[in-house]
């Protein structure tokens, strides 16, 4: 009479019945492709992940960005959900860059990113989830102007799109062709035409009340 083992087969939901003088090779051909398999899912998603992130994300710089100056972050609408998570993300894949974090105030920040965003809650996974990320470039100590725009199309995680602009930005301050110092005979606007323009910002919801009011005090204190 012939006795047979019963041993557990790894990632087989069942059990397999293995001679004591030789073990078969269909079960182990089984578990060597599931780790294959799992293998090539990992390297198609990462490969496809950053793909998409180069296709729906654009980021342009029109004026001079002094990498040297502090940054901060504001939202556009302040009513809308999950903020702090987003300016979490946001300051630490800046700084990781090297950027210079400041806080959201015009006495401290040189430029502030205003950033506006869509989002829904995912149910089944306790979470939100983020889509078509918008946000202006501000230079607060140039009349509040508009320097650079950043977008994203479609959903995202945050940690990973604040990255990529970051590297983006980074990259595109750098370019000594892009980012030439202002020229310096640049002709001067009068007190009412920059009035005028930090109006027509708070109007589009650019910049926020208390950035109008300080800019706009700052303005009419000028001699």
């Amino acid at each position: 009479m012939r006795v047979g083992l019963l041993v557990p087969c790894f990632f087989v939901t069942e059990y397999c019945q293995v001679e004591p003088r030789a073990i078969k090779p269909t079960n182990m051909k089984i578990t060597s492709s599931f780790f294959l398999a799992i293998f090539l899912f990992g390297f198609t998603s990462f490969g496809q992940s950053a793909k998409k992130l180069e296709q729906n994300l654009n980021v342009t710089v029109t004026g001079y960005f002094n990498s040297n100056s502090t940054i901060s972050f504001d939202r556009k609408n302040p009513k809308k959900h999950g903020w702090d998570y987003v300016t979490e993300k946001f300051e630490k894949s800046f700084s990781s860059k090297g950027f210079n974090i400041g806080k959201s105030n015009t006495n401290i920040s040189h430029y502030v990113f205003v950033i506006d965003y869509d989002y829904g809650y995912l149910i089944a996974a306790y979470k939100m989830q983020y889509s078509n990320l918008r946000g202006t470039i501000i230079d607060l100590n140039n009349n509040s102007q508009p320097i650079g725009t950043f977008t994203y199309t479609g959903r995202y995680e945050n940690d990973e799109v604040a990255d990529a602009i970051a590297t983006k930005l980074s990259t595109i301050i750098k370019d000594p062709i892009h980012n030439k110092q202002p020229q310096t005979n640049q002709t001067v606007k009068s007190k009412e035409d920059r009035l005028k323009e930090l109006k027509d910002l708070l109007d589009k919801g650019l910049i926020t009340q208390d950035d109008y009011n300080t800019q706009k005090t700052k303005i009419l204190n000028e001699n």
